[in-house]
């Protein structure tokens, strides 16, 4: 996917600057549409088994393995995090997920 132009970006400021609040549910309806789409898209690169890799918001690196796929949010079991030892599960944004050889 592609970045908007500044062109674009300030045509797009213009557009919402005039818009009113049925024009802004319209926009709000598309985004969510395209969020959802965008999701799936990222979302279908990965595959239960694979193993995976993200970054906490400590920026802590976790390494699992993926136990389930869903549209927006992918299921992951990391080894030996908790303090107990046992085994941890994630709930992880497809787009903070790389993955690992």
């Amino acid at each position: 996917m592609t970045k908007l132009t500044l062109t674009e970006r300030n045509t797009l400021e213009k557009l919402f600057n005039k818009m009113n609040g049925e024009d802004l549910n319209l926009v709000a309806s598309l985004h969510r549409k395209r969020n959802r789409a965008v999701s799936a898209m990222e979302a279908s690169q990965f595959f239960v088994g694979e193993k995976v890799s993200f970054k906490t918001s400590i920026g802590a690196i976790v390494e699992g393995v993926i136990t389930k796929v869903n549209v927006k949010t992918i299921k992951i079991l990391a080894k030996g995090r908790s303090q107990t030892g046992l085994p941890v599960r994630y709930s992880v944004s497809p787009s903070l997920l790389t993955k690992v050889a």
